[in-house]
């Protein structure tokens, strides 16, 4: 395969990764609507809570199309060579990721965006959190959630202008 067909691959995978984060952005924006209307001081049921884990679920689905799908790719078109994944992890290869993401202007602050990141994380093990904890974690998701509808406007526009053309 040569490099070109390389590159129409990888874009043609973007067009497909930006339907899949605009319905994600659809998601996580119906499920913030609909946890607004249950008081975080009270979750009353089992519905409540679901709901509200189904906020975090959504979020940690954006934070994955954004980074693990969208983000990368850019990186591979801007011409930065990838690690292999193990390698990436051991050594800091989300740091590289988000300082060039943030160099191209697509976000404000790398270090912003590990502050997400750790909140990715700490979703995955919400099963240990007390309630108190939860409660915590539900919010700032919530909080978060505006700025992170904002990052992937800008990802939307910046992949459509620099490589699609639109």
């Amino acid at each position: 395969m040569t490099e070109e067909e390389r590159r129409k691959r990888v874009i043609e995978s973007l067009k497909e990764n930006l339907v899949s984060l605009k319905e994600a952005v659809e998601n996580l924006q119906y499920t913030c609507e609909e946890c607004r209307k249950i008081s975080l001081d009270n979750i009353s049921d089992n519905r409540d809570l679901n709901t509200f884990e189904e906020l975090t679920s959504r979020f940690g689905r954006l934070w994955d199309i954004l980074v693990d799908q969208i983000f990368k790719k850019i990186e591979i078109l801007e011409g930065k060579k990838r690690l292999k994944r193990f390698t990436e992890k051991l050594f800091g290869g989300n740091l590289k990721l988000m300082d060039h993401i943030e160099q191209l202007g697509i976000i404000e602050s790398a270090d912003s965006f590990f502050e997400v990141e750790e909140l990715r994380n700490a979703i995955d093990n919400q099963y240990q959190f007390s309630i108190e904890e939860k409660t915590a974690l539900f919010q700032y998701v919530l909080d978060d959630s505006e700025h992170f509808f904002k990052t992937a406007d800008k990802v939307k526009d910046f992949v459509t202008s620099r490589y699609l053309g639109w």
